[in-house]
This record gives structure tokens, C-alpha cells and sequence, in this order.
């Protein structure tokens, strides 16, 4: 079966070393996700000139977590564009999120999740 797609998108950042999905804070909440406690420290937040906040969940396991519960409540995939930098990410200076209590937990759903996407 082909992969079912919504028609909200998300940019994913990337810069030399690593790379961030940039999901709003309605998204993450929407997901029913807990900022301060379902994703690792390795990602980070701000808000923008209009005081809305984002997060910029690094790409090996927090955008995973966040992709799962999208994917879980929707029962189909964002569309993803990327924007790749050749230079330093200025997204490494932002906030950090805090290392949340549930991530391990969440880590083993997210990965359910994914092996139920593959044998679909």
C-alpha cells in the first residue's frame, strides 16, 4: 500500500553535522506531545518575532518521536522540504530542549510505530 500523505509540511534544517525538523508548538501539542518531557535534550527551541514557538527537533530520534505520534493521530505522513546549509546552523544556538522523562519510552513507540509502517 502507498504511503499516505496530509497536506500540512515541516522543513527539515540541515548544516554539515546534523539536521533539525522545525515543528510549532501547536503541532507538538496537537501530536499530544509534552515538550519538556517526551523529547531529548539534543533539540532545541525559540520563539519567533511574533512570540510563537518553535521547536527544532534533531533528526535521529526526537523528529522520529514527533513523526510516530503525527503519523499515530492522522494515520498519514507530513511532507517534509529540506533546507541545507553548507555552513554552521545558527539553530545550534537556540535553547535546548530538556532531556524529558518520557523519552525512552518514547523511543520504543516511535519504533513500533515504524515497524508498523514497514509491514503495512
Amino acid at each position: 500500500m502507498a504511503q499516505a500523505y496530509t497536506k500540512e509540511t515541516f522543513t527539515r534544517y540541515a548544516d554539515p553535522g546534523h539536521g533539525w525538523l522545525k515543528v510549532s508548538g501547536l503541532a507538538i501539542l496537537r501530536a499530544g506531545l509534552d515538550p519538556a518531557r517526551d523529547f531529548s535534550s539534543c533539540s532545541y527551541w525559540k520563539r519567533d518575532k511574533a512570540g510563537e514557538l518553535h521547536f527544532y527537533l534533531e533528526e535521529d530520534c526526537d523528529a522520529g518521536i514527533f513523526l510516530a505520534a503525527y503519523y499515530g493521530k492522522h494515520r498519514a505522513m507530513p511532507l517534509v522540504k529540506l533546507k541545507h546549509s553548507n555552513s554552521t546552523s545558527k539553530i545550534r544556538g537556540f535553547n535546548h530542549l530538556p532531556h524529558g522523562d518520557r523519552f525512552d519510552a518514547n523511543m520504543m513507540e516511535a519504533a513500533k510505530v515504524w515497524r508498523e509502517m514497514q509491514a503495512a
